[in-house]
């Protein structure tokens, strides 16, 4: 009888223990990474061009499956670089990239870039492409965090794109504000000159800004040409300088429109916009001028140092002195690395000061990412993840940001 009842405990231990084991496996499987909130930038002719804020086309959660739709440029080479990111609006977030790739009619398995690596990962790329074409790219998100991308021709037609109203040999004209080098803005020059057009290819929208500085509380602006024969405003149309466009154009007779609300001396953007219909619209807004500089902290004495973020545009466009990571890029050279002194403090050239522009008071948010050297750039002794500040209540002048090395923070003072 003991023997059997010994037996009995033995098999509900062996019993008890298979279901931890079983529970133990359970809990480690993974899920899929859900990438609708994500976004798919691309070197696209439509949608737009590497707008980190481009969604899927379609969604389908109960399979895992995305897809864009999207068509190449008319000088489309073969290869088009793009990015899959797993959250909306950002770069700097996990997703897929260099050096991922999948060919026009095939498949591939895309591995996972962490967000700390995204900073200096390339595109990842589809080849065999042709110009001019409408393309679809079926994304499924495997259990392992990877991705199953599928690329092939839609079959469908290019959209027809509707064509853009841009100003040819039109100026900002008035009496309230001056530009440039220009005092009298009831005159023609290339300071006032109505030129550098952007657009946004989907809507046909052409929009325009021009930087002023205001030489009375209100007065009169207008969009002339140098022989005073193309008004596009009504006249009188009111437009305050509190950053709320306003259509200037429609029925009625054809003048200069109004504006209140400036403060002399100080500086405004006019943005015009244009639609395909020829409706133009005018904001204007007060702005500041500011520049940022940078040092980092914290390292060893000699160690050659390189910084990179959204400071210098979304592109990251310093690029990186280790050339695993793709090398610099835009003009900078891996000469241009700052050297920490015997502090361990390397302040960066004036090659890496970033001069923009924004609204008084605002707060502007950037991330950062430094990486640094001892070794001639054959290695870094840094990659840790990115590092975000903001630059609060902005003010015209000179923002130093200040990386700590041991702490991976920022700090931001104002000069």
């Amino acid at each position: 009888m003991k023997k059997i009842l010994t037996s009995v405990f033995a098999a509900a231990a062996l019993l008890f223990g298979l279901a931890s084991c079983s529970g133990d496996l359970h809990d480690k499987v993974m899920s899929v990474t859900d990438l609708s909130a994500g976004a798919v930038p691309g070197d696209f002719d439509s949608p737009a061009n590497w707008d980190n804020k481009t969604a899927w086309t379609s969604i389908d959660a109960a399979t895992n499956t995305y897809t864009l739709e999207f068509t190449t440029k008319a000088d489309c080479a073969g290869e088009v670089g793009f990015k899959i990111l797993t959250v909306n609006g950002e770069w700097n977030v996990a997703g897929y990239a260099e050096p991922n790739a999948v060919a026009a009619g095939g498949e591939a398995v895309f591995t996972m870039i962490s967000a700390a690596d995204m900073g200096g990962a390339g595109n990842a790329k589809m080849t065999g492409m042709k110009a001019g074409t409408a393309y679809k790219l079926t994304v499924v998100a495997n259990p392992d965090t990877t991705v199953t991308a599928k690329l092939e021709e839609s079959g469908a037609s290019a959209p027809a794109l509707p064509t853009p109203y841009y100003f040819d040999g039109l100026y900002l004209v008035g009496g309230c504000f001056k530009t440039g080098s220009m005092d009298n803005l009831w005159s023609f020059g290339a300071d006032n000159l109505i030129h550098g057009a952007s657009l946004e290819k989907s809507t046909g929208v052409v929009t325009y800004t021009k930087d002023i500085i205001a030489t009375a509380a209100s007065g009169e602006m207008g969009i002339n040409d140098s022989s005073w024969n193309n008004k596009l405003a009504v006249k009188g149309t009111a437009v305050a300088a509190d950053g709320k466009a306003v259509v200037v154009t429609g029925d009625g007779e054809k003048g200069n429109w109004n504006v209140t609300g400036l403060k002399v001396d100080s500086p405004y953007r006019v943005t015009i916009t244009t639609t395909p219909e020829k409706q133009v619209s005018v904001t204007i807004e007060e702005i500041c001028t500011y520049t940022l500089t940078f040092k980092i902290t914290g390292l060893t004495e000699g160690m050659k140092a390189w910084i990179n973020g959204t400071p210098w545009t979304s592109d990251w466009k310093t690029g990186w002195a280790l050339a695993d990571w793709g090398g610099t890029k835009n003009g900078f050279e891996v000469s241009d690395a700052a050297v920490a002194d015997e502090n361990g403090v390397a302040v960066f050239g004036s090659k890496f000061n970033v001069t923009g522009v924004g609204k008084p008071g605002e707060t502007l948010s950037f991330e950062v990412k430094f990486i640094a050297s001892d070794d001639n750039w054959t290695s870094t002794k840094y990659n840790n993840p990115n590092i975000a500040f903001d630059v609060e209540n902005l003010a015209p002048g000179t923002y130093l940001v200040t990386v700590d090395a041991e702490e991976n923070e920022a700090t931001v003072t104002k000069q």
